[in-house]
């Protein structure tokens, strides 16, 4: 065949292909398609992208989806029924809305935004992952160090060191004397609402377990 025949007929094919696309976008507009979807969100029907992946490996999809929209249907995308198409907008324009879909940006342009999007997603979901695994990290090695402070703490108590309990006056191995303001309402029920031994300081027995630095 003459090389010069399959150029000019390959510039053809891509010029129909083209217009094919422009035509197809058109008609969807002029036939009310685009009231209940978009090319890639859905509306109150499905975007034409979800669409064109929902059938890209189905051989009798033009022939099903045409008579979908002409006839409309329910159940495939929810419970949100489609209404069927006007006889203003003849068969042909159908084919050519169905084929757009089908065949134009739908399954190329259309399938690699939606796929770039979720990429996108998933490296926002890995960074925000990592962002926790970090802070999980820092908040797990502070309560760490907190437990060696604590323990050192603990560990190496004298007379007059500050506790989460009060002043240290004794110690005697594990047991330490603090001078502590504890109530004493419960054992002395003074004055009824023992109020005048709220704050009072008292000497109370701990074991060094028991206290935290102050």
């Amino acid at each position: 065949m003459n090389m010069r025949y399959l150029v000019a007929l390959a510039a053809g094919l891509s010029i129909v292909g083209v217009a094919f696309a422009e035509d197809g976008e058109a008609l969807a507009k002029k036939g009310d398609c685009m009231t209940c979807h978009a090319v890639n969100k859905k509306v109150v029907g499905p975007a034409f992208w979800d669409v064109a992946l929902k059938y890209k490996d189905d051989k009798g999809a033009q022939s099903t989806l045409e008579k979908k929209v002409r006839s409309g249907g329910s159940g495939n995308w929810g419970k949100m029924p489609m209404p069927a198409t006007t006889k203003a907008v003849s068969d042909e324009d159908i084919k050519s809305i169905v084929q757009w879909v089908l065949g134009g940006k739908a399954s190329s342009e259309f399938v690699n935004e939606k796929t770039e999007n979720a990429a996108q997603a998933a490296r926002q979901r890995a960074a925000e992952d990592a962002r926790q695994r970090e802070e999980d990290a820092r908040n797990r090695k502070e309560a760490q160090d907190r437990e060696i402070k604590v323990a050192a703490f603990r560990k190496s108590i004298k007379e007059g060191d500050d506790t989460s309990a009060g002043v240290v006056i004794e110690v005697k191995g594990n047991l330490i004397k603090i001078q502590t303001n504890d109530s004493q309402c419960s054992q002395r029920d003074y004055d009824n609402n023992c109020k005048n031994w709220i704050n009072t300081p008292v000497e109370k027995w701990f074991k060094r377990s028991e206290v935290y630095p102050q």
